[in-house]
């Protein structure tokens, strides 16, 4: 057997249809290597790219050099700041915000008027579950804080863990602020073809096509710099960083001073703006999906610790409850995995005052009185205090039902639909819900049943098999044959009552499974529709998501719960997977395996109770009661 290394870059991937294989397209580095290729076969391994990594040990070497008071200010905080009032003048963003996200907004604008010019303040953080609205407030105080009218103009950097979610954000902003204004960064090695195409106005490119920075006067000319915390390196690469350009400044004025002295010219004046600061604020959102490495690297262009000098506002948005970073090292798992907002949130209060032991759970009734004083990352002790965080309450997505479970689950039942009565979408999903309930037979047709609620379980006894997927080669997953045919059927159903395939989503915890729907929709003809693992949908909503819990057999879930893999005693992953449905949530799974876990069991009886079990030939089997 002859080795041969050859370095490439996928440049597409392309799934197969019916039965054909999924295909990648790379680009090699050497073309002489293409005729290695005629008649042979080759073993390929993918190798994960070192570049995050490297720039979060660059950020923490950073972090080491910068003043121990600051560092502590900045991530150990325990005090909230103390500032004077102030009402902010209400425009046409403040339209359609609840009270919560008003209050968020009214916070960022009260530092934006009032800096801090002595040490970095304790970030203010945003939290709460998808479709709260937590985007749309770090828009509205984005846009009201570029227009404060004070003689210090504000610039603002955007970081997100991901591409996904810094082009949503890129593409709102976009709405507003001009390609003069707004600049979408991108690292150089990033492939044009995979940026979405209303993002290009926004970027600057070579003349080979590829991304580039602009110079440095358009890039000071920025109002907004939009970009994903890892690609934030490259400010830090380019000098661009607050402390950077605050000592240029300083350089300049020394020069300035010593060019007149040395003139012997009777001139006297001053240099304005040296301890002013470039970027005024940095808002991370998705922060809860970062590790505090990957967030410190934004950190690293926006902090400036030098006394005197104007003190970035920092603002980090997201929900703890949801997935955390992935980590595939199980040494690091446990440091790496909590996120800086989540640490922050569990911080305790007050170290010498006898304060609630952290302010993020878990819960008791006697550390908590409500969902605020549990979530926020606030102090008490005085009512004249500000808030450092607000959990936002008020959810604007899909049918109210949809929201039941997952507030009592994962919120301490606090969220609230804004929807209230019955609404547009209901006329048309009530019908194509009554087809796909005839498929099957009801468990308990004695219940008193929710003939408008849009969720539907479909009990399957099936088996779990390992697989050694193809795309995934050396590594064990799980696929469960029976489990797959029925949300096969169920697909079919809805596509047949005139569901779009790009508005449904199929979810399933393991790469086995995924690979397997997505064969028996092909054969079907169905390969446009989206099937992912749970992380896959992270941030992403779908008008029906189809669920398959795939597992079913109880000896397997010890092994899960250590490898931090599946859907049982997995609480954060579980809370994603029911909760991105926006009109039709659909979950496929054995009732017996799923009454060994809590949150399942739970969940089950919920449907139970409500007429939404369905199941041919288990209703013997079904024995669901509360614990």
């Amino acid at each position: 057997m002859e080795w041969v290394e050859i370095r490439a870059k996928v440049i597409q991937t392309v799934r197969g249809k019916g039965s054909e294989k999924d295909k990648v397209i790379l680009s090699w580095l050497n073309p002489v290597h293409s005729a290695l290729l005629v008649n042979e076969r080759f073993a390929v391994r993918f190798l994960p790219s070192t570049v995050e990594y490297e720039r979060s040990l660059t950020a923490l070497d950073w972090f080491s050099t910068i003043n121990p008071d600051a560092a502590k200010a900045l991530l150990f905080p325990i005090e909230a700041p103390q500032l004077p009032k102030y009402s902010p003048a209400k425009d046409k963003h403040d339209e359609d915000l609840n009270e919560k996200q008003s209050s968020f907004v009214k916070m960022v604008l009260t530092r934006a008027v009032y800096p801090s010019r002595q040490t970095v303040r304790p970030p203010m953080i945003l939290t709460g579950p998808a479709g709260t609205g937590k985007t749309r407030a770090l828009l509205v105080s984005i846009l009201k804080t570029l227009k404060l009218e004070e003689n210090h103009k504000r610039r603002i950097l955007v970081c997100t863990p991901s591409h996904t979610s810094a082009d949503v954000i890129a593409r709102r902003l976009g709405k507003y602020l001009s390609s003069q204004q707004l600049f979408r960064l991108y690292d150089s090695s990033r492939l044009v073809e995979t940026v979405p195409v209303d993002m290009l106005q926004f970027t600057r490119q070579g003349l080979k096509g590829e991304f580039i920075l602009p110079s440095a006067a358009e890039m000071l000319g920025f109002e907004v710099i939009v970009c994903t915390c890892s690609d934030a390196h490259l400010l830090y690469l380019a000098g661009m960083t607050n402390n950077s350009l605050r000592t240029r400044r300083s350089c300049l004025k020394n020069f300035i001073q010593h060019s007149i002295q040395a003139s012997n010219l009777e001139m006297t004046g001053e240099v304005l703006g040296v301890m002013d600061t470039h970027f005024t604020h940095l808002f991370i959102d998705e922060a809860a999906q970062a590790t505090e490495p990957e967030t410190l690297i934004p950190l690293s262009v926006v902090i400036d610790d030098v006394p005197g000098s104007v003190k970035v506002e920092i603002v980090l948005a997201g929900d703890p409850k949801q997935l955390t970073p992935d980590i595939f090292s199980p040494w690091a798992m446990e440091g790496l995995q909590k996120s800086l907002l989540e640490r922050l949130l569990r911080l305790p209060s007050d170290h010498l005052g006898g304060g609630r032991p952290h302010l993020m759970g878990p819960p008791t009734k006697d550390t908590w009185t409500s969902m605020d004083e549990l979530i926020e990352y606030a102090f008490h002790e005085e009512e004249d205090q500000q808030h450092l965080s607000v959990f936002l309450t008020t959810s604007y997505r899909g049918h109210p039902s949809l929201l039941l479970m997952p507030s009592k689950l994962f919120y301490f039942d606090k969220l609230r639909s804004a929807h209230l009565g019955p609404r547009k979408d209901d006329e048309k999903w009530s019908p194509i819900l009554r087809k796909v309930e005839a498929m099957s037979t009801m468990v308990d047709s004695g219940c008193k049943k929710q003939s408008s609620w849009p969720i539907h379980f479909r009990a399957v006894v099936g088996l779990d098999k390992s697989s050694a997927v193809e795309s995934c080669f050396g590594v064990s997953s799980w696929s469960n044959n029976e489990e797959a045919v029925e949300v096969m059927k169920i697909i079919v159903k809805l596509v047949q009552e005139g569901v779009k395939t790009q508005s449904i989503g199929i979810m399933a915890p393991f790469r086995a499974q995924v690979v397997l729907i997505r064969q028996l929709l092909r054969k079907q003809n169905l390969g446009m529709v989206n099937v992912g693992m749970v992380e896959d949908f992270q941030a992403v909503e779908r008008e029906v998501i189809v669920l398959s819990l795939t597992r079913s057999t109880e000896d397997f879930l010890v092994s899960d719960f250590k490898r931090r893999v599946g859907l049982f005693n997995q609480p954060k992953r579980t809370n994603v997977a029911l909760t991105r449905a926006e009109n039709l949530l659909v979950v496929v799974g054995s009732p017996l395996i799923m009454e060994k876990d809590k949150i399942w069991r739970d969940w089950l009886l919920f449907c139970h109770e409500n007429g939404l079990c369905y199941g041919d030939g288990i209703k013997s089997q079904f024995s669901i009661k509360e614990n």
